[in-house]
């Protein structure tokens, strides 16, 4: 029966709820008073709990307001709120003058003064001694015991944004239930003052503005701001220098006759933007022409001027060749309302060297040209590595950078061809005793680049035929040679050949034919053998007055390039020895 007894005990002790006290915090009293006191000696505008009408901007006032504290302990905030609207929307009280009231120190009672109990004990509890609140910082919110009371005091001025005709109230926001609201009407009865401002003011560049305004009557304060409402007080004075500024903006005139404010007035801040460049570098410029044209960039409508170092007055200037000395060109340039920005430029203006090798070309093959690069004086870079002003070349393409004196540089480049030269690999005969007696047909083997032909039938007799046709009235040896030729040389291929009437029968006497080209020669020419089994052996070349001037021997050559480039221009007979005799040419060199 016990062990039931205590079982059913502990059963009701577990179903016992145990609430938590909620802290209920109100502002039970407010009072309005004077400035003109501590917190204790300070005279009241008006009864406990009543709202009073403030007439002057100037006025300093105290608003004192009781805190009650129920169920738990709770927090008093360091700051007052008003709302000018019901109650709908609050704003905190600092020491910002952006709103309607500010917090301000004054000589009468010091910021963080612990306060005494002014407003009666009607409410109940305990009093605590709170705090008179005159600006941010330090921080005085403080804690209150569950059934405690404590007052605080704050010291505010309307500021120059407050509103006229207004009802405001007034609370500590860190209540949790609503009590009394204290409550003000403003009725500033004066005359409001008039402004007067330039609708705009402007300056070049970024930087600071100075700003000028006019209030009637003249003993009005002028304040300027960033907002048509609210905002940032920029400066207070008829005339003030603003903040800096990078871009256009908009600021705000008001004037204040005592307790009376103007409306605000906007002024336009006008930051014109106005960049001005020379379009070209400080330091050494290498150009191609006499003058390089200096531009002031960006370029700017009519109604702009311009105004150079050199006296112009366009928007560009032509600066001449400095060759190595630094010239300075500034140029100025002045907006329609005055804006004036320059720059300057240190230059030096150089030669670029001209080079001109000529137009490509085509030459002969044994044709040697001298290109010459001019510039005299300057340092040369040829693609063959040649570092010299001029060098001498065949057909080919050749290249060269020239730099001057003033390290400017310029290249060209020629691309020299080379015509083929006239050449053929012997000719051929054909015995036409059947049409005619004695006639025989020639014809060339293999011509390239002809442009004449010239046969010698070897009995005084020629043709310039391509394809001749001649008849020997007699039988016998004739030595016949075919001389084909272009622009470049010409070319000699001979044969001997014996015709018999008697038989009908044309041959070959000699069985060595050498092709000597061009003729005439310039710096080189080629013996040449049609038949393989003829080889050049050797060759010497003589003069006319019998001088061997060149002997070359052991050579066993179908085909052979021999060097004239260092004889004399002139006519020389070469003598080749081949493997079937030898043989005498004769050859003419120019120069």
């Amino acid at each position: 029966m016990k062990q039931l007894f205590t079982l059913l005990l502990l059963l009701c002790i577990t179903g016992i709820t145990w609430a938590t006290p909620i802290p209920l915090l109100q502002q039970s009293k407010y009072r309005w008073r004077n400035n003109n006191g501590n917190e204790a000696t300070a005279t009241w505008k008006a009864a406990e709990n009543t709202a009073i009408t403030l007439t002057s901007m100037t006025e300093t006032i105290r608003f004192r307001g009781e805190y009650y504290c129920t169920g738990a302990g709770s927090s008093v905030g360091h700051y007052l709120s008003y709302s000018k609207n019901g109650g709908t929307t609050w704003t905190e009280i600092n020491e910002s003058a952006t709103n309607d009231f500010m917090l301000v120190t004054t000589k009468e009672v010091a910021h963080g003064t612990t306060t005494t109990n002014q407003l009666g004990n009607s409410t109940g509890g305990t009093f605590d001694g709170g705090k008179v609140i005159a600006q941010n910082a330090p921080g005085m919110a403080l804690s209150l015991a569950a059934s405690a009371r404590t007052e605080m005091e704050w010291v505010i001025k309307p500021t120059a944004t407050v509103q006229n005709n207004t009802t405001y109230l007034f609370e500590n926001r860190s209540i949790s239930l609503t009590g009394i609201q204290g409550q003000l009407t403003t009725n500033f009865s004066c005359a409001t003052p008039a402004v007067t401002a330039a609708s705009s003011f402007r300056r070049c560049g970024p930087g600071t503005l100075s700003l000028t305004a006019s209030a009637t009557p003249s003993s009005s304060t002028i304040t300027w701001w960033t907002a048509a409402t609210g905002g940032t007080n920029i400066g207070t004075g008829a005339t003030i220098t603003s903040p800096s500024y990078t871009a256009n903006t908009t600021v705000f005139v008001q004037a204040q006759n005592g307790s009376c404010v103007s409306a605000r007035t906007p002024v336009a801040l006008i930051i014109e933007e106005m960049p001005v460049a020379i379009d070209i570098t400080d330091g050494s410029h290498c150009i191609n022409e006499a003058a390089l044209e200096l531009t002031s960039v960006p370029a700017y409508p009519n109604t702009y001027t311009y105004l150079w170092s050199t006296g112009a007055a366009t928007a560009s200037v032509q600066a001449g060749l400095s060759y190595g000395a630094p010239v300075t060109y500034w140029v100025q340039v002045t907006s329609p309302n005055g804006c004036v920005k320059r720059d300057t430029v240190e230059v030096i203006l150089n030669p670029v060297p001209e080079v001109a090798l000529g137009n490509d070309t085509t030459v002969c093959d044994n044709t040697l040209l001298t290109l010459d690069a001019g510039n005299e004086g300057g340092t040369y870079l040829w693609n063959t590595g040649a570092t010299s002003q001029s060098i001498g070349v065949s057909p080919g393409t050749f290249s060269v950078a020239v730099t001057n004196e003033y390290n400017c540089s310029a290249t060209d480049e020629i691309t020299i061809d080379a015509f083929e030269p006239a050449t053929v690999t012997g000719f051929t005969f054909v015995p036409r005793f059947d049409v005619e007696a004695g006639r025989i047909d020639f014809a060339p083997l293999n011509p390239v680049a002809i442009e004449t032909y010239h046969w010698d039938f070897g009995n005084g007799n020629t043709s310039d035929q391509m394809y001749a046709t001649h008849t020997y009235g007699n039988s016998g040896a004739y030595e016949v040679s075919l001389t084909v030729a272009n622009d470049c040389g010409s070319m000699d291929t001979t044969l001997m050949i014996n015709v018999d009437h008697f038989t009908g029968i044309v041959s070959v006497v000699d069985p060595v034919v050498l092709n000597v080209y061009p003729v005439p020669a310039q710096n080189s020419f080629t013996i040449e053998s049609p038949a393989a089994d003829v080889q050049i052996r050797g060759i010497s070349i003589v003069n006319l007055s019998g001088q061997e001037l060149i002997h070359i021997s052991g050579l066993n050559k179908q085909h052979f390039v021999q060097d004239i480039s260092r004889l004399a221009a002139g006519h020389y007979l070469v003598r080749i020895q081949t493997s079937k005799g030898d043989r005498v040419k004769k050859i003419s060199i120019v120069k």
